[in-house]
Formats: C-alpha cells, sequence, structure tokens
C-alpha cells in the first residue's frame, strides 16, 4: 500500500512536471514569436527610408534607359537609312545640343556614384565574424594534382 501511494505521487510530480515543462515551451514560443514580430517591425522601419531611395534610384534609371535606347534607335536609323549629310547633322545636334549634353551627363552621373545616404547592405557583420568566414570561404575546397597525369607521348604533364 506505501509503495502504491508513493507511485501514485511519483505519477502526480511527473505529470505536474510534464505540465510545467509544456507551460516554459509555450511561454518561449511566444516570446520568440513577439520577439520576432519586433524585429521584423524594426526591420521594415528600417529599410522604409532606404528602399524609397532605392526605388527613386531605380525609377530614374529605367526613365534614363528609355531616353539611352531612344537616342541608340534614332542613330541606328539614321546610321542605315540616312545620307552621309543627315548622318553628320544628327551627330553634330546630338551632341552639340545642350539638352544632349545634359542628358549625357545625366547619364554619365548616374554611373558614377551610388545615390547619397545609401548603403551597400542591410546587413552587417562583426569584424571577426567576417574575418572568419573570409577564412572559411579562402580554404573551401582543395586541388590535388595526380602525379600519374601524364601526357602518353611521354613529355610532360597533361596540358589543360
Amino acid at each position: 500500500k506505501l509503495l502504491g501511494q508513493s507511485l501514485d505521487s511519483s505519477e502526480m510530480a511527473c505529470m505536474q512536471a510534464q505540465s510545467n515543462i509544456a507551460a516554459a515551451f509555450d511561454e518561449l514560443t511566444a516570446a520568440a514569436e513577439q520577439r520576432c514580430a519586433e524585429l521584423l517591425e524594426q526591420l521594415q522601419e528600417q529599410s522604409r527610408e532606404p528602399m524609397a531611395a532605392l526605388i527613386k534610384e531605380k525609377d530614374s534609371c529605367s526613365g534614363s534607359l528609355v531616353d539611352i535606347w531612344c537616342v541608340i534607335d534614332f542613330m541606328e536609323k539614321v546610321n542605315t537609312h540616312g545620307t552621309d549629310v543627315e548622318v553628320l547633322m544628327a551627330r553634330g545636334h546630338l551632341f552639340r545640343d545642350p539638352i544632349g549634353a545634359q542628358k549625357f551627363q545625366e547619364w554619365e552621373d548616374l554611373c558614377q556614384a551610388p545615390p547619397a545616404n545609401f548603403q551597400r547592405s542591410f546587413v552587417a557583420l562583426p569584424n571577426h565574424d567576417a574575418d572568419s568566414m573570409l577564412r572559411s570561404l579562402a580554404s573551401f575546397g582543395s586541388l590535388k594534382l595526380n602525379p600519374l597525369a601524364w601526357e602518353t607521348s611521354g613529355a610532360g604533364p597533361l596540358k589543360l
């Protein structure tokens, strides 16, 4: 009878422990989901301005690309179907026109530097992590030479 009571109390303690463990995991899951939501909100807030800058830059590049294709198409048609005089006139107009010169300068500026306040990456690794990653990448894989890989003529190693 004493053994039965001891077994019952052990079972109750085991059930209580399982219940406590389940509650702890539920609490941990809720805390992890809340933290994920906080981090997502923070990331969205931090990326809002850079994304707007990138969208503006993309729109500017798209407009410039359309302009460049129009100039290329026009010059191709003039070169293909125009007379020598028309080709010279188009070339002179293209390079001497103030609007054309301004467009060329805008296109060149687009190619030179990223826009102000632009960061190349939203993710930053601490230096020791970056160094460790670079060392791992540098030592990734190896090249092994087969000393038996000689040309059949006997003149030396195989030429790749």
